[in-house]
């Protein structure tokens, strides 16, 4: 018991006869030296009780509780009481009442120098009650002032000592045992640990941190372990930047960890009962041990990563996991887990058989997966498919990238193909299947290396299948985040070498294997066909070639209870059958084609054969096509086509004297349309159509090369029985015989069609001359073109800019007739004369006084005709008039001499009066026109050296005269011209030139006639609006591959000039010249102001007629081809749009074998040409062309823009095309992208 004096003060007291205070207070005196704090309890906080703690061991008094020397110096506030125990109490307050005594007392205890060796907590029991004696014992136990945070040395972990709150929480107390002092502490408290570990489950903000709520009670502050539980939070050794103040993406995690008991260690003495170290721990080991473990808890792996079927997390239960300053320890490695089928990884069906996963102080060291999977061409429904695989953790130290799994393939044994009709795979060591699983998506790469066989397999129809063959690159795309074409099929490279291959046992050799991509339908991920081209060896002399294709499909059944990939083989499709035999009496090339699904097509066949007798010379041949179709139609429909021929050796069939039938050909065909291609045709799927033709060969007899010729007739029809169109066509050969065609010095085309339902008729002949000294540079062309419903004619033999021309001698025959409505305007001279005009005299053939001569622009009006004759030539040479003795050249006379002129002329009819003549003309038709003529001659004599240079030169004579007219008649005369040239003699010595113009008449600027009632006009260049850009393609707007180029593909073909016709008010059509330009930009966006920087691009253009956009500074790893598109086929002058890319060639039936001109017919791409030409090198292909390869930067925003625009040629320049609304015809695209991963965003756990 205390037995001391304290120094005390009076307030407001008054006392009765025995000294008894009555009224007012007795208070003890706080020292003058003694830190400010609240005299009561009320706002007492630990920062008080710690100046209290530091003032008592410097300033103050503590006294024991059983002094050896009583009644000494009186105490003041506040002082401190020592127990026997050791420990101190400290009294703040001291206060004397009338009914009674009170005190106020404090225990303060340091909390784990180690930790905060500064900071105290204060313990509190108010209102104690005392007795003259001694105090009532015990009081009211000792409660923490006050709730109090306190950090660890690093700040990494911090503390929450609770106040006790009745009936929530216990808080932190006190338990005092009277003159024994503290009997028992009671402490409850939060840690919450920096999301640099571990980051909550549920957080809200981003700033939320784990917590683990504690209790624990004990004897002595320093041998205090606490209990609690921790709640679910996520490891953030696997989050990058996880402090960033934002919400982490609940998909972005890779462990999750849920202890249901934690232990905190606060004791010197003692560890936590059971406590294990893991492994890998390099910390304090001994009793000294201070920080929290957890003997059992749970670890959730991602569903991103790998998942069960239904899309749960992977669980597993470990054991040993620390938490100290310098944060989270564990390891952890468990085995036989999850049996095969059970798991998914990257959407495979797995089996999990051991799992492994080591943090060290919060830093990741390794983390992996192992067991069995499932590849996309197996079923996986059993272990005895599936190949061993490693998935490893990483961990990416650039904070921008997301943690992911990589996967390593490690092939052990064979496998099924559930895709592409059975057989097995053995896989070698060299195969792998690289993975990227995060929380964005799911890829992997499957690059396989092997061999593949089949043994006595059946597939489809063909049966009793042998074949072994080596593969390498064969494999898989994955890419769960696109939204379309998520996987995609690889055939890679095969090898075809021994042992034979058998297919319905007959030996087979296989020329090439490749892989169609097809469209998928419903939830499939990739469909496409699997195509061997065989050779069949049916017999020495008898051969077969074929395509096998194998289509299947890969199936997402995950929404029905299935697998993500499910493979499926849909059927077995033979494309195509050549047979080719060559027999002692006949020779036989057949082809019998299929079709399946075909965009215009649909489903069917197509065949053709072809025989010779080769004892008759005789052949015959035929063609068969059937199939049925929606093509441009509401409904299925059949349609089908049959050609037959024969042709025959000399003299075949006379009919005509000199003239003989060589062979006749016919067929008929329904539901089928036939547009003239040349002097041929197409046949294309056309509902409610049919038709027939018919052909013969005919030949001069008894010498066929005199002259052969192909005639044809074709005539179609409607269903309802009415012709639509009707058709002669005939190509002809003079000088060379039916067999050696090219080699004919005279060969033309002749096409003769009329289509009713359009009221169109068109008639076309082409001629080629190729017998020296007479030739045609090109085809002379003849065309005259009737469009009824749209009231356009034109008649067309030759046009300014593209002449018909003879050759004969040197001297070039030229002319253009044309007249229509539809004909393009004639201005002048032709470019031709007018250029060598200005070499002749140096001026060209116009006077600005006098006009440009020739035809106006009322010659569109198609009232009226233009036409242009012309004639030039250059002739020069020399003569040697002395020789040196070795017989080189000493001095040589020279001489030129050139030539031409032309004449263009329209007669048209006008209107209005002009010159006193009302009407003008003869009933208002004159006639306009320019006649032109030049002529160069000169002389000279050289003298040339013995090496065999010039010493002199003189120019004996130049003359150069020219002349051109142009003028108008009759009613007014009009006339206009120049004569001009230059004369020089004797290098000049004599020399003179002469110009005249002359200028008579009236000139007339009267207008056309009327061309009848308005019509709507019409606007050529609004109607190009739409075929300007086509697509632009820079996707994936995120992770766009850093070697992928940038994709634009154009309506119009770039920078080439075309004509588009245009419907003018006044009834006329005008032909409007346009071409596009197209302008591009690649820009990089600055990292760090934003902006966004040029960078220089490089282009191709692939087969496609795509152009491939990639930076400047990337190496083309091969030039592309050049894409040469062919020329619309001549149907004479007119130009008819081309056929599909590949066409099958028409039955012989309809032609000569070897002859220029063949028939076409549409076809698929997949179909060949026929007859195949034997060919005994099979692996003589052309190589795939090479890529373009571009060279981005990683993690970057790019920004493309392309912009097309419509130019006109008005006024010999080009300017921008507008609409009739004044608008410039124009269009631009631009597309964004990144090569980096996309924002993360807050989403729902998914199963990828």
């Amino acid at each position: 018991m205390v037995t001391r004096n304290v120094a005390v003060e009076f307030t407001d007291i008054t006392v009765d006869a025995d000294a008894n205070l009555v009224s007012g207070e007795i208070t003890v005196i706080v020292a003058d030296t003694a830190p400010a704090y609240p005299y009561g309890c009320v706002g007492m906080g630990h920062d008080n009780a710690d100046d209290i703690q530091d003032w008592l061991t410097t300033d103050g008094a503590i006294v024991e509780y059983t002094p050896a020397l009583p009644f000494l110096a009186p105490l003041e506030a506040p002082f401190g009481i020592e127990f026997p125990g050791g420990d101190i109490i400290a009294v703040s307050s001291m206060v004397f009442k009338p009914t009674k005594s009170e005190f106020n007392l404090l225990v303060i205890k340091q909390f784990e120098p180690d930790v905060n060796p500064d900071q105290v907590l204060g313990f509190k029991a108010c209102d104690t009650d005392f007795h003259l004696a001694a105090p009532v014992w015990p009081p009211e136990r000792l409660e923490l002032l006050e709730d109090i945070t306190i950090g660890n040395v690093n700040n990494k972990i911090t503390f929450t000592f609770k106040a006790p709150v009745p009936g929530t929480s216990p808080g932190c107390f006190i338990e005092w045992g009277g003159s024994s002092g503290i009997t028992n502490y009671a402490v409850e408290l939060d840690v919450d640990f920096t999301r640099e570990w571990l980051i909550p489950v549920d957080e809200i903000d981003g700033t939320e941190k784990s917590t683990a709520n504690l209790v624990g009670a004990g004897t002595a502050w320093e041998g205090i372990v606490l209990t609690g539980n921790l709640e679910e939070s996520i490891l953030s050794a696997t989050i990058p930047d996880p402090d960033n103040g934002t919400p982490t993406d609940s998909g972005a995690h890779d462990f999750i960890i849920l202890a249901d008991e934690i232990a905190m260690d606060m004791s010197d003495t003692m560890n936590t009962p059971g406590m294990s170290f893991p492994p890998i721990y390099t910390g304090e080991t001994t009793n000294l041990f201070r920080g929290f473990y957890m003997d059992e808890l749970t670890v959730k792996f991602s569903p991103n990563k790998m998942n069960t079927p239904s899309g749960g997390p992977i669980e597993v239960s470990i054991n040993d996991m620390i938490i100290d300053d310098t944060g989270i320890t564990l390891t952890a490695e468990v085995e036989n887990l999850i049996a095969f089928g059970g798991a998914e990884v990257g959407d495979m069906v797995a089996s999990v058989d051991r799992i492994y996963l080591e943090i060290l102080s919060s830093n990741f060291v390794e983390a992996g997966v192992e067991g069995r999977i499932a590849i996309p061409v197996n079923e996986g429904n059993g272990i005895d498919n599936s190949l061993a695989y490693t998935a490893l953790f990483n961990n990416p130290l650039d904070p921008a990238l997301n943690n992911n799994f990589q996967i390593i393939l490690e092939p052990d044994q064979p496998i099924q193909n559930d895709l592409f009709g059975g057989g097995q795979f053995t896989l070698d060591e060299t195969s792998n299947l690289s993975g990227y699983f995060d929380k964005d998506k799911r890829t992997f790469t499957m690059d396989l290396n092997g061999d593949f066989a089949w043994e006595d397999a059946t597939v489809g129809p063909v049966d009793q299948i042998n074949m072994a063959l080596g593969f390498e690159g064969l494999g898989f795309d994955y890419d769960s985040s696109l939204s379309s074409n998520k996987l995609s099929f690889d055939a890679g490279n095969w090898a075809f070498a021994s042992p034979q291959k058998k297919a319905a046992n007959f030996p087979v050799t296989i020329e090439e294997i490749k892989f169609n991509q097809m469209t998928t339908t419903g939830n499939q991920l990739m469909r496409g066909k699997l195509n061997f081209d065989l050779i069949f060896n049916l017999s020495k002399k008898i051969g077969g070639r074929s395509t096998l294709g194998i289509e299947g499909a890969i199936t997402d059944t995950k929404s029905s209870g299935g697998k993500t990939f499910d493979p499926e083989l849909l059927g077995v499709v033979i494309d195509e059958i050549h047979v080719s035999a060559d027999l002692a009496a006949v020779k036989i090339d057949g082809m019998l084609a299929f079709r399946t699904d075909d965009p215009e097509y649909g489903n069917g066949f197509l065949g053709t054969l072809e025989a010779e007798f080769k004892a008759g010379g005789i052949k015959v041949s035929a063609l068969a096509e059937f199939g049925n179709t929606t093509y441009n139609h509401t409904s299925p429909y059949r349609y089908w086509r049959v050609e037959a021929a024969a042709t025959f050796p000399a003299p075949g069939i006379t009919f005509l004297p000199g003239i003989a039938f060589r062979g006749f050909g016919g067929g008929a065909f329904q539901n089928m349309i036939a547009t003239p291609d040349g002097s041929d045709f197409i046949f294309t799927p056309e509902y409610d159509q049919l038709g027939f033709r018919a052909n013969a060969v005919i030949a001069t007899t008894p010498k066929e090369e005199t002259f052969n010729a192909d005639v044809g007739l074709l005539a179609a029809f409607s269903g309802s029985g009415g012709m639509t169109n009707i058709a002669f066509t005939g190509d002809f050969f003079v000088g060379a015989k039916i067999v050696d065609r090219s080699k004919a010095k005279i060969d033309g085309a002749v096409g003769v069609s009329y289509n009713f339902p359009n009221k169109k008729f068109i008639l076309t002949a082409a001629v080629n001359i190729n017998a020296p000294p007479i030739t045609t540079p090109s085809p002379m062309n003849l065309i005259l073109d009737i469009d009824g419903k749209k009231n356009e004619w034109f008649f067309k033999f030759g046009e300014p800019d593209y002449l018909n021309t003879v050759n004969i001698s040197g001297v070039s025959l030229y002319e253009y007739l044309m007249f229509g409505n539809k004909i393009p305007f004639p201005g002048g001279f032709t470019t031709r004369f007018k250029n060598n005009y200005y070499s002749a005299v140096g001026n060209y053939p116009y006077a600005g006084t006098t006009g440009s001569g020739g035809v106006g622009s009322n010659t569109e009006q198609g009232k009226g005709f233009a036409m242009g004759i012309g004639f030039m030539f250059d002739k020069s040479g020399e003569y040697k008039v002395t020789k040196f003795n070795s017989g080189e050249k000493k001095h040589v006379l020279g001489w030129d001499l050139a030539a031409g002129a032309e004449l263009h002329l329209s007669y048209m009819q006008y209107v209005g009066s002009c010159g006193g003549y009302t009407p003008l003309g003869i009933n208002g038709y004159r006639a306009k026109g320019g006649l032109g003529m030049y002529g160069t001659a000169g002389a000279r004599v050289t003298r040339y050296k013995k090496n065999g240079s010039t010493k002199w030169n003189i120019n004996i004579a130049s003359i150069k005269a020219g002349a051109w007219i142009t003028g108008e008649f009759p009613k007014p005369v009009y006339a206009a011209g120049a004569v001009e040239g230059e004369v020089g003699l004797f290098d000049d010595l004599i020399s003179f030139d002469f110009y005249q113009a002359f200028e008579y008449g009236t000139y007339c600027n009267n207008g056309s006639a009327s061309s009848g009632a308005p019509v709507t006009q019409g606007d050529a260049a609004a109607e190009q609006q739409n075929a300007l850009i086509t697509y632009v393609k820079a996707s994936p707007g995120a992770n766009f591959p850093l070697q992928q180029p940038v994709i634009a593909k154009f309506g119009l073909t770039p920078d080439v000039a075309f004509d588009v016709s245009e419907q003018q008010s006044n009834g006329t059509v005008e032909m409007r010249t346009f071409k596009m330009v197209k302008t591009q930009s690649f820009k990089i966006e600055n990292e760090t102001t934003g902006a966004w920087e040029f960078v220089n691009l490089a282009q191709k253009q692939n087969n496609l007629g795509e152009y491939l956009y990639i930076k400047q500074a990337s190496t083309m790893t091969a030039t592309i081809a050049a894409v040469a598109m062919p020329p619309a086929p001549s149907f004479g002058l007119l130009g008819i749009a081309p056929p599909a890319a590949s066409v099958y060639t028409s039955s012989p039936a309809m032609g000569i074998s070897g002859l220029s001109t063949t028939t076409a017919v549409a076809g698929p791409s997949s179909l060949t040409s026929f007859p195949v030409t034997p060919n005994s090198d099979y692996d003589d292909l052309p190589p795939d062309p090479d890529p373009v390869i571009n060279d981005l930067l990683y993690n970057r925003r790019y920004k493309f823009t392309v912009t097309a625009t419509l130019k006109e040629y008005v006024g010999n320049s080009w300017v921008t095309a507008v609409k009739n609304d004044g608008t410039p015809v124009t269009q631009t695209i631009t597309k964004t992208f990144s090569t980096g991963p996309v924002v993360a965003v807050a989403a729902s756990t998914s199963t990828f």
